[in-house]
């Protein structure tokens, strides 16, 4: 019992022991929790983000097929209606519903703009073994259903949509759908109920007969839905199937947004990770400087009888406060800023994807464990080393600073020989046989540790260098900061490891963007080396799959500023497992005139139009095929052998593209469609003026959009820009993080030594020269860090442009370095040693010498 109650005794007493520290310290743990908590905010409003507009598709999707979980669809074109019949006349024991499915364009007096909507078109009949909202025979009475059954044009519209055009029953509606427009009457409004209300929020209903005449497809269906329970069934629908015909999960239709932005997120879950790297060197900084600050009385506490495992069980005990506390705070704020940042995400999604409209952002379980356990593993990985330190402590070494010193400076050249190192390990990682993205983040990992390594060494010989440059001028003040970071080495090298780390990722991901934008530049200067654009309007603004109508086409063709117009049909298509672009267009003119930036061309004799087929650089990295390979096509009249006859730089799809000759691919596709027109225009014509005439004439009948391509090339670099306005969200928050831990560090040293300054103050130093003195041991920490961070994020720079982004997209992206960049990372380390000088220094000024030098 006596023993029972010493133990607690003793922790009551070390509980106080942390309790005063910490209540005599409160900027310094006010720092490293704010340091802890932006790293977990980043990471969780990162994955909070993108979830929430993961889900809102997953859940629409969900919500549209209810009760359906597969789906027909025909490999090529749309399904006749006679298969729809013949598979009912099998008596299949499965419930199946013919759609049409269609996203259009619908205006209202509410409306600045029209908004995007899906247009069903249901069978109410087959409907009722598969959905519930779609039986407007449970909605509507019996005449309105007589009229939505057998009258054309009637629509019924989802409550949500109605409100936000400011549409009512009876009012007459304009569609744009596919290559054309048509018109409909609101017959009626329903209400979804349950969870489909939230996710049913742009739905027009009509009968299959109805979409078909207003989507122009009389006599096609885009798929049909069924319902099966086993694998048992899936085999005997795909038996039952007529060539042509292929089954597909809806879970594989939900999925497909998952799989197109994995490599998206991957990219950012990166940046946001080195956030929290860059915490870990906080927390050990912190907790570094409490085992100095508290040198003595760890001393004292060891002759008095604490053991090693009580020291350290103490210092665990406060990492696992910093973690917990800076934990929940990150994981509150990584909430809020998932609410800012949701935003920029689906931006890009609906710029590069499939659009989104994402709900309120929920903070879930997993997201929370997620925070904490990252709070945890930095907190704890940060405090090992102080832990160990504190374990350790012996009363006779209390005093013994110049042999601290000296051990410092070994250990500057230890981490100097793990730094090397780990920068080599890093380069033989690179020469392994893996196509992985992840080999690229561990690249990433590694010469971020390598040169956060080097950090003290590269401290000593800037000391030095210092030393060497202020002693023969007499400029006391930077002589003494030299010496004071040399000699806190053990806090001043943690500070400028954790200030690097986060200039070297700001200085890689902008050098590495920068580089991006510069080639994404040159390539449409080179792709799109024409003057004019007309497309069809749902594609252009809204990715909706659509089709330039053949008059549009003659029109433009008649023209006398024409001097030639390329034609362009792309389209989805399988091959190899994943979805690619299949586009046919011009081949031998788009060569001839160098409009193809090519990786490697020719092989040996001309381009032929009927055998040869041109790949896009992401497609033969993933697929591996070289030229001179053999590429196989399916189409409906038969699979189709064609020679890879060149690989092409391609910055427009990430998914891969087949290029061929377009008059080769209306054969055998049977397909004489168009997406678009390139046109080509005689010499002295404006551009500008020619798309503006032209766009008012064709649009008023026909829905397309006209544009000069100097307005479509400034378009895409406004989508490039908004792409990564999140990546540099996420470099500033980080660099709030490392600002953190220079704030801590430099506050730290001067109350390490107030009596230092005191005694100096009493010999006739000025508080300007202590200031100067402040400062100079922050820009020392400042500039050493600029300089490596210089180098780290260079290399950086490559990692992400010629191994992450290459295997995460299949994209080349020349990269070069750009010391604009490091001298703005110079300039923003500099300005935060200035801030994080002034408290400091104000706060030693303020101090009265004799109180600093009274003994105990």
């Amino acid at each position: 019992m006596t023993t029972r109650t010493n133990s607690l005794g003793f922790l009551s007493f070390l509980a106080r022991f942390s309790g005063g520290h910490f209540r005599r310290h409160r900027l310094e743990a006010f720092l490293c929790l704010i340091g802890v908590a932006l790293g977990v905010a980043v990471v969780v409003a990162i994955d909070s983000a993108v979830e929430a507009c993961v889900q809102s598709f997953q859940g629409a999707v969900q919500s549209l097929a209810e009760r359906s979980t597969h789906s027909i669809f025909a490999q090529e074109g749309k399904i006749a209606d006679e298969v729809f019949i013949r598979l009912q006349l099998q008596k299949l024991p499965y419930p199946m519903a013919p759609i049409i499915d269609r996203g259009v364009l619908i205006a209202g007096p509410k409306a600045d703009a029209p908004l995007v909507a899906h247009l069903m078109g249901v069978d109410i009949f087959s409907e009722r073994n598969l959905r519930t909202f779609t039986q407007m025979q449970l909605s509507l009475d019996e005449d309105a259903l007589q009229r939505f059954l057998t009258e054309p044009g009637q629509v019924v519209l989802v409550e949500s949509l109605a409100n936000r055009l400011g549409i009512k029953p009876g009012d007459a509606i304009r569609l744009t759908v596919g290559q054309g427009r048509a018109k409909a009457t609101v017959l009626d409004i329903f209400k979804p109920t349950g969870v489909a209300q939230a996710q049913l929020t742009e739905v027009i209903l009509c009968d299959l007969a109805t979409a078909q005449e207003l989507a122009g497809s009389v006599g096609n269906i885009d798929r049909i839905d069924l319902h099966l329970d086993s694998e048992a069934d899936e085999k005997a629908i795909v038996a039952a199937l007529p060539p042509g015909l292929v089954l597909r999960s809806t879970g594989q239709q939900s999925s497909t947004l998952s799989e197109l932005i994995q490599a998206y997120k991957l990219n950012l879950n990166a940046l946001s990770l080195m956030a929290s790297f860059v915490a870990v060197f906080i927390v050990y900084n912190s907790m570094l400087i409490s085992v100095q600050q508290r040198a003595k009385s760890l001393g004292i506490l060891r002759c008095l009888g604490a053991s090693r495992a009580q020291l350290a069980a103490t210092y665990l005990a406060e990492a696992f406060l910093f973690a917990v506390v800076g934990g929940v705070v990150g994981v509150i704020g990584g909430w809020l800023l998932s609410k800012l940042m949701v935003g920029l995400v689906a931006t890009t999604i609906n710029d590069l994807y499939v659009a989104v409209r994402p709900g309120p952002v929920m903070l879930s379980a997993f997201a929370f464990a997620k925070g904490l356990a990252l709070s945890t593993a930095s907190c704890l990985v940060g405090a090992t080393v102080p832990l160990l330190r504190a374990s350790r402590t012996q009363p006779v070494n209390i005093f013994r600073t110049t042999a601290r010193a000296d051990s410092s400076g070994r250990t500057a050249k230890y981490l100097l020989c793990l730094g090397i190192g780990l920068l080599i390990l890093s380069v033989v990682l690179y020469a392994l046989p893996s196509s992985s993205p992840l080999i690229g983040f561990a690249m990433a990992l590694l010469i971020a540790s390598g040169f956060a390594f080097v950090c003290p060494w590269m401290a000593r010989l800037a000391c030095g260098a210092v030393a060497a440059i202020s002693r023969p001028l007499q400029w006391l003040p930077l002589q003494m900061a030299a010496s004071g970071v040399k000699r806190s080495l053990g806090i001043t090298g943690v500070a400028i490891a954790a200030t690097m780390l986060a200039l070297s990722m700001n200085v890689g991901v902008r050098t590495m963007v920068s580089s991006f934008r510069g080639a994404l530049g040159q390539w449409i200067e080179q792709r799109f080396a024409a003057d004019v654009f007309v497309g069809p309007e749902l594609l252009v603004n809204h990715k909706i799959d659509a089709m330039l109508d053949p008059a549009v086409q003659g029109w433009v063709a008649l023209q006398p500023e024409v001097r030639k117009a390329i034609e362009y049909r792309a389209r989805n298509f399988d091959y190899a497992g994943k979805s690619i672009l299949l586009t046919a267009t011009d081949v031998a003119d788009l060569m001839a005139n160098h409009s193809l930036p090519m990786k490697q061309s020719g092989i040996g004799r001309p381009f032929d139009p009927g055998r040869d087929a041109l790949i896009s650089e992401p497609l033969a990295g993933r697929t591996k095929l070289k030229i001179g390979d053999p590429i196989e096509l399916a189409s409906p009249t038969g699979r189709h052998r064609f020679t890879v006859y060149a690989i092409f730089f391609d910055f427009g799809s990430e998914r891969g593209q087949v290029m061929l000759d377009r008059h080769t691919y209306a054969a055998r596709w049977n397909d004489a469609g168009i997406n678009s027109l390139h046109v080509r225009l005689q010499p002295g014509t404006d551009p500008e003026i020619l798309a503006a005439r032209w766009s008012e004439h064709l649009h008023r009948d026909y829905p397309v959009v006209v544009n000069s391509f100097g307005h479509v090339k400034l378009e895409i670099m406004k989508v490039f820009d908004r792409t990564f306005k999140v990546t540099e969200v996420l470099t500033w928050l980080a660099g709030g993080v490392a600002f953190c831990g220079l704030a801590g560090s430099l506050l730290s040293i001067s109350l390490a030594r107030r009596k230092d300054y005191s005694v100096l103050s009493a010999v006739g130093m000025s508080g300007r020269q202590t200031a100067l003195w402040m400062l100079g041991q922050g820009m020392i920490i400042a500039w050493t860090s600029a300089l490596v961070a210089a180098v780290a994020g260079t290399a950086l720079a490559y990692v992400l442009a010629y191994v992450i982004q290459f295997r995460s997209f299949g994209w080349s992206i020349p990269t070069h370095p750009l010391p604009r960049f490091w001298i703005e990372s110079w300039l923003l380390a500099s300005t935060a040693a200035i801030v994080a000088t002034i408290y400091p220094a104000v706060r030693l000024r303020a101090d009265s010498s004799a109180g600093n030098l009274r003994q105990e």
